[in-house]
């Protein structure tokens, strides 16, 4: 798909007034090569949603997008957008000191969001340069709370990574219990394998947004030995804990828990089979269609959908024909996306799928059928598709389609 088509069912999809379709727009983004142009446009869309699972997924879509440091100091620089400045801050702090000078230079950000991001990526990235510009922050900064943050940034890069650690550790048994979530999350972004004991810990009993935040930093930890630990979780939890426990799992990736979340793809709720769908499909274990396939004749739209957006993420080469299924789903979203990822695999076999779906109804699967047609350079859709444009009302349609049918012959 051409970049500027992309670009235009994004903003459709984010603009839709049905929440599921801005759901599948932000799950496109978060599946497809991450631009600073997607960023902007998922941050803006994120500072006017209020529906609690579409801003889940809006933000799991930019935590999933992966720019150079070049791109992202662009961004946070020229971004009009406060939430993709913050993002793209977080994102600086990964990269350790090459990061650091375009973070002291938004330092002086407008927004407190995005100041905030840019004191504690300071702190992650561990360079004595950021040491008197937080200390100053600390001081200066208009915000209270702003100002601790500066200054717990400032002590982190003088008493380097090593206390850090040893001080979130303790602050798991901190008497508040937002001291402990907050110990939680820190450490699981610390990567230190010191943590992963008392994290297990933390997740087994107490508070259960506690037991949550363990349970996602044993996820973010990277550490394979909590894999055990968190399939009991997956398996004897239910609700937010269950939920963390899956998304902990999709994240460490680890095959021994493959038959945990196969038997989760039968069980009667239908967000631990979405899930369970989800974290195979980022495990990526051999034939793992076989396994999602039975899933394209749930009930719920929502497990199809994200059936199908496993078939375009897995390696078994099976997927193709999971996708070619998907065509002729209910639901005009898992139509448009088996369509999308079709084109997104080079499927030359799916031509002859594809060239019905030009007269399906929905004008969305029209374009996704008609770009991944011209993606493949499928000729044999010419006439079908000049047919197509010329029945078009939309003229933004037509004209992509009069494009497609010209390249293809028609």
């Amino acid at each position: 798909m051409n970049t500027l088509l992309a670009m235009l069912l994004l903003g459709a999809g984010l603009d839709d007034p049905d929440p599921r379709a801005r759901v599948m727009a932000y799950r496109e983004v978060a599946e497809s090569p991450a631009t600073a142009e997607a960023v902007n446009q998922v941050a803006q869309s994120l500072s006017a949603e209020s529906n609690p699972e579409v801003r889940a997924a809006g933000q799991d879509a930019l935590a999933r997008m992966d720019l150079s440091v070049d791109e992202l100091a662009s961004l946070l620089q020229d971004s009009p957008e406060p939430i993709a400045r913050a993002w793209a801050a977080h994102a600086l702090g990964r990269h350790g000191p090459v990061g650091v000078d375009a973070l002291l230079t938004a330092m002086q950000d407008p927004s407190p969001a995005v100041r905030g991001e840019v004191y504690d990526a300071l702190a992650r990235s561990g360079d004595p340069r950021a040491l008197q510009p937080l200390r100053r922050a600390a001081v200066k900064d208009p915000s209270v709370l702003l100002r601790e943050r500066a200054g717990n940034a400032a002590l982190a890069v003088l008493t380097g990574p090593d206390v850090q650690v040893s001080a979130e550790l303790a602050r798991l048994s901190h008497p508040d219990a937002g001291e402990r979530i907050a110990a939680c999350q820190r450490l699981g972004r610390a990567g230190d394998w010191r943590a992963m004991e008392p994290l297990v810990q933390a997740s087994s009993s107490g508070d259960p947004l506690v037991r949550e935040a363990a349970i996602l930093a044993l996820g973010q930890l990277g550490d394979h030995r909590a894999v055990p630990e968190l399939t009991r979780l997956a398996s004897q939890s239910s609700g937010r804990l269950r939920y963390a426990a899956i998304a902990a799992l999709a994240n460490l990736g680890d095959e021994s828990a493959v038959p945990t979340l196969s038997i989760l793809l039968g069980d009667a709720d239908p967000a631990t089979r979405q899930l369970s769908v989800r974290a195979l499909a980022w495990t990526d274990p051999p034939q793992v269609v076989t396994l999602l396939l039975p899933l394209l004749q749930d009930e719920q739209e929502e497990v199809r959908l994200e059936v199908v957006l496993a078939l375009g993420r897995v390696s078994d080469p099976a997927r193709v024909q999971g996708l070619q299924a998907a065509l002729k789903d209910p639901s005009p979203f898992a139509r448009a996306e088996a369509a999308r990822l079709l084109g997104s695999l080079a499927s030359e076999s799916a031509g002859e799928a594809l060239i019905p779906l030009l007269r399906d109804g929905d004008p969305l699967v029209r374009l996704s059928a008609a770009s991944t047609l011209g993606t493949l350079g499928y000729r044999a859709a010419a006439q079908e598709m000049r047919a197509a444009a010329d029945r078009a009302e939309d003229p933004m349609e037509k004209a992509q389609l009069d494009q497609i049918a010209a390249a293809l012959g028609g």
